[in-house]
């Protein structure tokens, strides 16, 4: 994840991942911080490119798991 300069934060059920690289970098940045949390993530929320920075919402597979709002 260093490698990449990745940045990912945690807030309650969701998953913010901000990175400045192209979208197959983000998938495996996204691999990764799965594989470090052993958790199994949700499919993607939103996708939007803002300038050369991407952030993509997630959110884990959880009972108590009600959707991501989104914060763009």
């Amino acid at each position: 994840m260093g490698a990449l300069g990745g940045q990912i934060e945690r807030a309650g059920d969701e998953v913010l991942i901000l990175a400045d690289h192209s979208l197959k970098d983000l998938q495996g940045l996204l691999a990764d911080g799965a594989e470090e949390r052993n958790e199994e993530l949700n499919s993607v929320n939103t996708l939007r490119l803002l300038g050369r920075w991407t952030r993509m919402i997630l959110w884990p597979i959880s009972p108590r798991s009600r959707g991501v709002s989104t914060i763009l």
